[in-house]
């Protein structure tokens, strides 16, 4: 089947033109921070995970404490929980 990200809950997000960002979230069972991103595609209604070219992936975070925002070509993640408080700012390069 097409690819889909699992449940989660408490992700950063935003949506730039018809495309949908989210990175991260609370996974219930077993609980766990993720640190996974997808786009959602407004126009073709699929998922598709998004393939960071940074060696090092962010730290997982979940719960509503962190913030995805976006620039005409970068997506901007800051803050958010994984049992310790993130107060990094990371960039990526939209696709």
């Amino acid at each position: 089947g097409a690819a889909v990200p699992p449940p989660r809950c408490g992700v950063a997000s935003v949506v730039v033109g018809s495309d949908l960002y989210v990175f991260g979230g609370l996974r219930v069972n077993p609980m766990s921070c993720l640190n996974d991103f997808w786009v959602y595609s407004f126009k073709t209604e699929t998922w598709k995970e998004v393939q960071l070219t940074s060696p090092t992936k962010p730290a997982g975070r979940g719960r509503a404490s962190s913030t995805l925002v976006a620039s005409s070509s970068s997506l901007y993640l800051f803050g958010g929980q994984s049992g310790t408080l993130h107060r990094i700012f990371e960039r990526f390069e939209r696709q």
